[in-house]
């Protein structure tokens, strides 16, 4: 394992627990939060997925280009997963601050 490999997961995981703080009220899973959480990642869901394709595709097309696609689908899928995390977040606190 590289030091990238470590890096990229303290890093997914510190975003992971941020998630996991918001959508947990005293102890108790927050029913509203988790589908405030839903509807606020399909934006970055479904471009991830888009993209990701993309780059699934642009292999067939440029095989010479391999080796940095590879780079590419990794950092899409790395920074979807961060974004569609950090706007489930914040849709929550959006929410809350409304009461």
């Amino acid at each position: 394992m590289s030091w990238t490999t470590g890096v990229g997961i303290v890093v997914f995981g510190i975003f992971f627990w941020r998630l996991l703080r918001t959508v947990y009220v005293d102890g108790r899973l927050d029913q509203a939060a988790i589908s405030r959480v839903r509807s606020a990642s399909i934006l970055p869901a479904f471009s991830t997925v888009g993209l990701l394709i993309l780059c699934v595709l642009s292999m067939e097309w440029f095989p010479s280009a391999i080796s940095a696609l590879v780079i590419a689908i990794i950092v899409i899928a790395f920074g979807g997963g961060i974004w569609s995390m950090e706007r489930g977040i914040l849709a929550v606190r959006a929410s809350r601050s409304q009461r």
